[in-house]
């Protein structure tokens, strides 16, 4: 099935909030087109001074790549394409230089799909709703990949685990920044699928066909550092300096920024992406779903359990921390 950008998603059961919100001067313009009060999965903001605005995951729920946070995305991203009436600052292309996308834990950028749904929806085939999903995530996927059509560099930080659909996420973006330590992999193999959301599209144009075969046939977890020296990761940072390393390359890009943007809209052209390439792959991710085992399903099922148990584990220990 095909979902076009203007279409409501075929998953959504409550209207969505209209992204014109009123002006007022405690207001700064770009809230008239993304209003973060309506967030929930997702927090932005924007640094004029620094010429960034920052999409971070909350994890307000769980740490999973969800229907919620993927209209979510999309709310955001057709939001941001409207914005191109907001004045530019002189001698500047759009209002913003850099797409900034990173998680609010330290320790999780996400685990990726959301398997829990994954479940429910082969167990009760479900195909209508599993590809309305996978749909929407090609959509924002390759929203990313093309920068929304803006004049802008996306650049993503890792800081923790980045799996399967969390890693897509962040190979959409033109620059990967990964603390060391940050455990980056595409498992699904290890309970009968695939990537689907983008991962062989990204990393094909970024490594090759053997070694892009190689992550998703094996199914390990990659230290960052592994992944730089693969040329997956651009910056490497120290642990706990993510932040600090980003925002030195980011001063490293504008010193020389016309040759970066130059760069990658070069790239873009050489290693074209084009959105039918994605959903057709989708379409056989959602597919094979359907023939996976019943072991592969108790799998599924053991994996989503432990990762919500990480998640709260991690949000016990921060509260416990803060209330120290």
């Amino acid at each position: 099935m095909t979902i076009e950008k203007s279409d409501p998603l075929p998953f959504q059961t409550v209207q969505s909030q209209s992204l014109e919100v009123v002006s007022s001067e405690t207001n700064p313009p770009w809230q008239d087109y993304i209003d973060p009060s309506g967030l929930r999965d997702l927090a932005v903001s924007h640094d004029p001074e620094a010429r960034t605005l920052t999409c971070s995951f909350t994890h307000s729920r769980n740490a999973n790549v969800t229907e919620p946070l993927v209209e979510e995305f999309l709310t955001i991203f057709s939001g941001l394409r409207k914005s191109k009436t907001i004045a530019r600052p002189e001698g500047e292309e759009f209002w913003f230089r850099y797409y900034l996308f990173k998680s609010m834990k330290q320790s999780i950028f996400s685990f990726g799909g959301d398997l829990e749904m994954f479940v429910d929806c082969i167990n009760n085939g479900d195909r209508e709703k599993l590809a309305a999903y996978a749909t929407a995530c090609i959509l924002a996927c390759h929203d990313t990949y093309q920068n929304f059509e803006l004049p802008i560099i996306s650049v993503c930080l890792v800081s923790g685990d980045a799996l399967g659909g969390g890693l897509e996420c962040a190979l959409a973006c033109d620059f990967l920044v990964a603390e060391e330590g940050s455990m980056m992999g595409l498992p699904e193999v290890l309970f009968g699928m695939f990537p689907g959301m983008g991962a062989y599209s990204f990393l094909r144009r970024k490594i090759g066909q053997q070694k892009t075969e190689d992550m998703i046939f094996g199914g390990a977890l990659y230290k960052a550092e592994e992944l730089f020296e693969w040329g997956i990761v651009d910056v490497l940072a120290k642990k706990g300096e993510g932040e600090e390393a980003l925002q030195a390359f980011l001063k490293r890009m504008d010193k020389k920024y016309n040759t970066y943007r130059s760069v990658v809209e070069a790239r873009k052209r050489s290693f074209a992406l084009d959105q039918s390439e994605m959903m057709d792959i989708v379409g056989h991710w959602v597919d094979s779903a359907f023939k996976v085992s019943r072991s592969d399903i108790r799998k599924m099922q053991r994996l989503s359990a432990m990762q919500k148990k990480r998640v709260a584990e991690e949000s016990n220990g921060l509260l416990a921390a803060e209330g120290s």
